[in-house]
């Protein structure tokens, strides 16, 4: 018998039809934060996924889209620097240079 593939979907929900109207009432700026946050927490449920498979074509394919979610994660921050001042300056500041990145020790 073939197994059951089960895929919780309860964190990554759909934008039109699962997500609390009171998302939509909010501004544009919240909306595109959280939605990076969301992209960013896919692509580790990806990853986690990846590490976990022992098929090769269904690892394929989580690679993929963990890949095509990382093309939907750079849009969504050019898409904030565009309409954020402040963010387009840090942005602008270490994105493609060799400066130093300022972590604590």
């Amino acid at each position: 018998q073939g197994r059951r593939i089960v895929i919780d979907r309860s964190r990554y929900r759909t934008l039109v039809e699962e997500r609390d109207q009171s998302l939509w009432d909010q501004s544009t700026d919240e909306q595109s934060i959280r939605l990076l946050k969301e992209q960013i927490e896919a692509l580790e449920w990806y990853e986690r996924q990846i590490e976990s498979c022992d098929d090769p074509q269904l690892k394929s394919v989580l690679a993929e889209n963990r890949d095509k979610g990382k093309q939907n994660a750079a849009m969504l921050i050019e898409w904030i620097r565009r309409r954020d001042d402040a963010f387009h300056r840090e942005l602008t500041g270490y994105l493609f240079s060799d400066k130093v990145l300022p972590f604590p020790s």
